[in-house]
């Protein structure tokens, strides 16, 4: 069993605030594209089940963070404007398995 803890919650908020920016584009989407693919994933399960599949990989992203070094830290920028929106890009449909 996995414990959470409260840096957990932090990038579970991140994670959600990066998946509702992708959703809430008011540029045109790229058809096939992350924003794209979101917005059919939501528009298929729901809002509730994509938020809690969201909510469900912050350990992971939290893993992911952790992994790097503090030079590949800064690199990858801010945790949660920048490192956040891009793991869930490249990894939330490798992750739940769908699409």
């Amino acid at each position: 069993m996995t414990t959470i803890k409260d840096t957990h919650l932090f990038t579970a908020a991140c994670l959600w605030e990066a998946a509702l920016d992708a959703l809430n584009v008011a540029r045109p989407v790229a058809k096939g594209g992350f924003e794209d693919r979101l917005r059919q994933y939501q528009g298929n399960y729901g809002t509730a089940q994509l938020r809690d599949d969201v909510a469900r990989l912050a350990v992971a992203c939290d893993d992911a963070w952790d992994a790097l070094d503090p030079d590949e830290q800064d690199d990858a920028g801010s945790f949660d404007w920048e490192f956040c929106p891009s793991w869930l890009e490249e990894n939330f449909f490798k992750m739940t398995g769908v699409y």
